[in-house]
């Protein structure tokens, strides 16, 4: 039988946020500054995930077939995009400042990407070699 949730993971008490009928209050929600697993600091984290992203942009540089996409954010009041690149497996999401080719030779996967790329007929897309 299932059990219902306090919304914390096993072993973890959380909490649930109710709807109210009228918002009263902004709850501004800031990044951690630990991993709540392994307890290390965020840049640490990084330094320990960049091998398996190196791993999947490779992956993907390599695949058949990909899909691209971009979609545009507020980060701390500056436009960001936001690049997905994804096979059927594995997908790379990557922040940048810019949205085209300049973009695209920073997360360095679509540059020598020689499979099919799906995408929405963007011209950059279709710019690509």
């Amino acid at each position: 039988m299932r059990r219902t949730s306090d919304g914390g993971q096993n072993g973890h008490t959380g909490h649930t946020l109710e709807k109210v009928a009228q918002q009263d209050r902004i709850v501004r929600h800031a990044p951690p500054v630990q991993c709540d697993v392994c307890h290390r600091i965020l840049p640490e984290a990084r330094i320990l995930l960049q091998p398996t992203v190196d791993v999947i942009g490779q992956v993907i540089q390599g695949a058949e077939v990909a899909r691209a996409d971009e979609i545009g954010m507020r980060v701390a009041g500056s436009l960001r995009w936001m690049h997905a690149l994804a096979t059927g497996m594995l997908a790379r999401v990557v922040c940048n400042t810019k949205r085209g080719r300049e973009a695209f030779e920073a997360i360095t996967i679509l540059p020598s990407f020689l499979g099919t790329l799906i995408h929405d007929g963007w011209k950059p897309y279709r710019e690509q070699p």
